[in-house]
């Protein structure tokens, strides 16, 4: 019988192996739950609208302030025309709505990021189990040592 010595792997090779295949995967969850809370967040609205969204706030702060170019403005009107809504009342909503939504991704964004720096500087798979409990139910849903 012969034995292949470079096919011989140490536990601590293997153990180090584990632990950044758990670090993957729940760095990988960490960013599916954010996608899930944007998901809850916007309610349903199509990506083509989301897409717009930038474009609007930058027409209503630039109508808001009177500094509003034509294309601005008619972005605004057209929306106010179907709506039934007041120029100025609707591009207040708009800002109010980015306004709500920038705070909710900066929240977001600042916790996946504490979590990743935490599920980075784990030393085990039983840390990394511990960060993605703290982390939520939903979060931790992938059990990443077990």
């Amino acid at each position: 019988m012969n034995i292949d010595w470079s096919q011989m792997r140490l536990a601590q090779d293997l153990e180090g192996a584990r632990l950044r295949t758990a670090q993957d995967t729940a760095l990988g969850a960490l960013a599916a739950h954010v996608e899930q809370a944007a998901r809850v967040w916007e309610q349903g609205v199509p990506l083509v609208e989301r897409l717009g969204w930038g474009a609007k706030e930058a027409a209503a702060r630039a109508l808001v302030a009177g500094q509003a170019d034509a294309g601005q403005k008619a972005l605004i009107l057209a929306e106010a025309e179907v709506t039934g809504d007041k120029p100025d009342a609707l591009a207040q909503a708009i800002l109010r709505k980015s306004a709500e939504y920038s705070a909710f991704v900066a929240r977001v964004t600042a916790e996946r990021r504490r979590l990743a720096r935490l599920l980075e500087a784990a030393q085990t798979v039983a840390e990394v189990d511990a960060i993605m409990a703290e982390a939520g139910p939903d979060a931790s849903e992938v059990r990443v040592g077990s």
